[in-house]
């Protein structure tokens, strides 16, 4: 399983409330609580922005995952 986690720009960590929502709250890296696992259902094509550039699958068949800037 690949998890990952996310950054707000104002450099805090996204964490799930217990409501649902997610906020940026912590300061630290914390990977019980910080990680998240993606599963598209429905959605052909998703596009990512990370410091390195896009991130995004390289075509609609393939399952890799590439990073260009």
């Amino acid at each position: 399983n690949a998890q990952f986690v996310f950054q707000a720009s104002n450099g805090k960590y996204i964490v799930p409330h217990a409501t649902g929502h997610m906020r940026a709250m912590n300061d630290h890296l914390n990977p019980m609580e910080n990680c998240f696992l993606l599963k598209f259902i429905n959605r052909p094509y998703c596009v990512f922005k990370c410091d390195f550039g896009y991130l995004a699958y390289r075509n609609k068949q393939s399952r890799i995952l590439e990073c260009n800037k």
